[in-house]
């Protein structure tokens, strides 16, 4: 049965794909353009992974899902860290491939028990993702990497210009909507019964980048 969270599952994941096709066709030969748009595949990843989740028959579906979810998940930070160094037009390489190695690592294992062992149901979910022992590497990745591609866009607005501090808040603002709505995802993860009420705002967090870098 499709629900509410499932719905806005498949409404995030469209609006990502699409935004994500629009922003790398006006700008295909620039950092910014397509860090933007392969972070918006990502979520799209996720999101649609989330849909289908919800829609799952079996449990064997369901653990498919939960681990394809969060493939799509794992690749978000580093993209997200890459896109806010391309648009600071300060690219750190030896930090970009700290990051992306260990993504790699954890994606490499995303399909194993280690990340998720399991789809349970779980207050109104039918299934939903039981976390592995290793989960807690990629909680440091997402909060990590995501921490500190922030840290670099407040240190930026002390030193821009009035147009350009205007356009980081905005980058700031959809930042914090997206991933801390994303975040309330994992404490049912690990059997805390909080309903991730976050989720529902995570749709915003594409349409207010884009309308800021576009703008």
């Amino acid at each position: 049965m499709v629900t509410y969270y499932g719905i806005f599952s498949l409404l995030t994941a469209i609006i990502s794909l699409a935004i994500g096709i629009f922003v790398y066709s006006k700008g295909r030969k620039r950092v910014v353009n397509v860090s933007w748009a392969l972070l918006n595949l990502s979520v799209a990843i996720w999101s649609f992974s989330t849909f289908m989740l919800t829609i799952a028959g079996t449990k064997e579906n369901g653990l498919f899902w939960c681990r394809a979810l969060h493939g799509g998940a794992i690749l978000i930070p580093g993209f997200f860290l890459h896109f806010v160094l391309a648009l600071l037009e300060d690219i750190k390489k030896k930090i970009l491939f700290f990051v992306y190695t260990v993504t790699g690592v954890i994606l490499g294992l995303d399909f194993t028990s280690w990340i998720i062992k399991d789809a349970l149901p779980k207050i109104t979910f039918k299934y939903y993702p039981e976390a592995g022992s290793l989960h807690f590497l990629f909680l440091c990745l997402f909060f990590g990497a995501s921490g500190y591609a922030i840290y670099q866009l407040v240190k930026a607005i002390k030193t821009s210009t009035s147009y350009r501090r205007n356009q980081l808040r905005y980058v700031i603002l959809a930042s914090f909507i997206g991933f801390s709505g994303g975040a309330t995802n994992y404490p049912l993860i690990y059997n805390i019964p909080m309903f991730p009420f976050g989720h529902y705002l995570v749709f915003l967090y594409p349409v207010i980048i884009t309308y800021a870098i576009d703008r």
